[in-house]
């Protein structure tokens, strides 16, 4: 009888905590959206510190700090402040899923981050990698709609500073586009952002 009521016990006390994150993601999440960045870095670090064993929580606190560095992409030592911090919470994510071509994304944006602040220190240190990365993303799953359309973002930046082409790179666009409306996600938790920058982009592709 105790150990009914002790694996009882245990169970409940499971449902709820899974309960109470996925509650927690999904305000979180609103609040990204609505740029509301200040709420949104205070909830998932906090599911951070009390979901350790779970990428999720790290992956949109790295995710919140990169639009702050971006939003602040003008004074760099801010920016370069919240790219540093992002990065310690995308590292404990890379720990705790490998192979996973969401963190390899995020990993990417954060040097884009450092190349955007300042191209001349970081542009020839990063570029490079950035494009690694998101070829290892594609490689891993090419299906998935936020890997194309980074991907060919970055493509299309990269041949508008060297004075490229960038039409060749519209179709990638398009099947961005369509693929938001058949991939799958794991849940409901789990990052499904992108699809309305993939829309606006592809109407601007020429």
């Amino acid at each position: 009888m105790t150990r009914f009521l002790f694996l009882a016990a245990y169970f409940l006390v499971n449902t709820l905590c899974a309960q109470s994150l996925t509650q927690d993601i999904v305000v979180g999440k609103l609040a990204l959206e609505q740029n509301n960045t200040e709420k949104a870095i205070s909830i998932f670090a906090n599911l951070s510190e009390t979901n350790k064993d779970n990428w999720l929580p790290n992956y949109y606190a790295a995710q919140t700090l990169i639009s702050e560095a971006f939003q602040n992409i003008q004074n760099q030592k801010v920016a370069i402040e919240k790219l540093v911090k992002a990065q310690e919470f995308l590292d404990k994510a890379h720990q705790l899923t490998t192979k996973n071509e969401e963190v390899i994304i995020m990993q990417a944006k954060i040097y884009l981050g450092y190349v955007v602040s300042n191209s001349a220190v970081y542009g020839r240190k990063y570029s490079g990698l950035i494009s690694k990365l998101y070829n290892d993303a594609y490689i891993l799953n090419p299906n998935n709609p936020r890997v194309v359309l980074s991907k060919a973002q970055w493509e299309i930046g990269a041949a508008k500073y060297f004075g490229g082409d960038t039409s060749t790179f519209c179709a990638d666009l398009e099947k961005a586009v369509k693929l938001f409306d058949t991939f799958k996600v794991e849940s409901d938790l789990h990052p499904n952002w992108g699809k309305e920058d993939a829309i606006l982009a592809s109407k601007n592709c020429k």
